[in-house]
Parts: structure tokens; sequence; C-alpha cells
């Protein structure tokens, strides 16, 4: 079944970039800029306690990091009751394909 999407104001979503366990991430537009959306997932309404604070863990410890090849956190923030992040699009392969690639 396909999540649907909130309204995020401020944001256009363009399109499902990746879906993990617990959150997916969305191409989204903020005026002319667009960005990687990070959105917890909700199962009937609502995620478990402890994915949100999984969730808000990654988002400070990404916050710590200052690196040219990790991804940059913009912002942290909450849609109703649901925790999102906004971060650096990062264009090209997924890791995912990169390592099927191989060396």
């Amino acid at each position: 079944m396909a999540e649907v999407v909130p309204a995020i104001p401020g944001f256009e979503i363009e399109r499902v970039l990746g879906v993990g366990a617990t959150s997916t991430v969305y191409r989204a537009l903020r005026g002319d800029r667009a960005y990687a959306l990070k959105l917890i997932k909700f199962e009937n309404g609502k995620s478990a306690q402890a994915d949100t604070q999984r969730f808000l863990r990654e988002a400070a410890t990404i916050a710590k990091l200052n690196h040219p090849g990790l991804v940059k956190l913009h912002e942290v923030g909450e849609v109703g009751e649901r925790p999102y992040l906004l971060m650096e699009l990062v264009t090209g392969e997924s890791l995912k394909d990169r390592i099927l690639r191989g060396r």
C-alpha cells in the first residue's frame, strides 16, 4: 500500500527517493531549491515511540557532524506529531547501486 504523503507547509513533494523500515525519503522543493526530506513512517496514524526517539537521535548525531563526504542536515521539523529531517540532496547513484556495482 502506498504511503499518503502529508502536506508539509512550504514544501512541494515531488517523488519518493527511498523507503526504509521506519522512514521514507522524498525529493522536496522549497522555493527553487531541492532537498531530501526524510519523514518518519506512521502506521495507523502514529509511529512507535522507540522509532521516533531513534529518528531524533539520528538527527542530533547528523547535526554534530561536519565533513565534505557527509550529507548536511539543514533542518529538523515536525508536521503534526510526525518529525522530519530536511537534508542536502545528493544526486547520482544510490549507495545500494554503488555497492552492487563493485569496485
